[in-house]
């Protein structure tokens, strides 16, 4: 009977720890309206707001700087290549 009740606190213990040390990470950060992604803050920006027109133009503004920054990489890839 003692060793059933001894490795069940065990147990519990074991637990506790595993949570208590994930905390820190899960605690880390700003506050959820503050900290956003930038596919988050268009949405929030488009549907939460209404302002779709201001969100559009985020949007477009980000698809031309990843297609400029690729545009550039993949014309450095193909420079080493010859």
């Amino acid at each position: 009977m003692l060793v059933l009740w001894a490795s069940s606190v065990s147990r519990e213990c074991d637990e506790e720890e595993r949570t208590t040390a994930r905390r820190p990470t899960q605690d880390a950060g700003g506050f959820a309206n503050e900290t956003h992604l930038l596919g988050t803050y268009i949405y929030t920006l488009g549907t939460g707001s209404g302002d779709f027109g201001m969100s559009s133009a985020v949007s477009i503004l980000m698809l031309v700087l990843t297609v400029i920054i690729s545009w550039y990489y993949v014309r450095s890839l193909m420079k080493e290549e010859s």
